[in-house]
């Protein structure tokens, strides 16, 4: 119950977190574009994984953002945009392959074998480049 509660807090929380946009002004009542360079550095955060999950094979991760948008826009162009946006790169067992996700709502692995995994969750600009990452170590146990 405690678990479930505090995984729709997260999704609540992310759903939020991307909802809030300031602008600078021009003097005449348009926003003007703030330029990148001048954002303060964005941050990654990883929550999890909910620890009642793992028994059942399932790890659930929350991740969040601060300076930073989640957004599926891509491409050289869109590394202008401001506030910075980008997405995340997701990584299970290093080496296993990786994947993108463009929001921000819980990350969820299922049918994962006993033993012990690791998660790396990166924050990606719109050229997918990486610009700092967060490694988590979780055990499954057996079943």
């Amino acid at each position: 119950m405690k678990s479930s509660l505090l995984l729709r807090s997260f999704v609540a929380l992310g759903l939020f977190a991307g909802v809030a946009i300031s602008y600078a002004h021009d003097g005449h009542g348009m926003p003007a574009e703030l330029a990148v360079s001048t954002e303060p550095a964005p941050q990654l955060f990883l929550d999890g994984p909910v620890p009642e999950l793992l028994p059942q094979g399932l790890m659930v991760v929350q991740p969040s953002v601060e300076n930073f948008r989640i957004s599926n826009i891509t491409g050289e162009g869109a590394l202008q945009v401001s506030p910075r946006i980008g997405h995340f790169h997701v990584e299970l067992d290093t080496g296993l392959g990786s994947w993108a996700i463009y929001d921000d709502s819980p990350i969820g692995i299922n049918h994962l074998s006993p033993g012990p995994h690791q998660l790396k969750v990166s924050l990606a600009d719109p050229t997918h480049r990486e610009l700092l990452s967060k490694t988590i170590k979780f055990v499954i146990p057996p079943r």
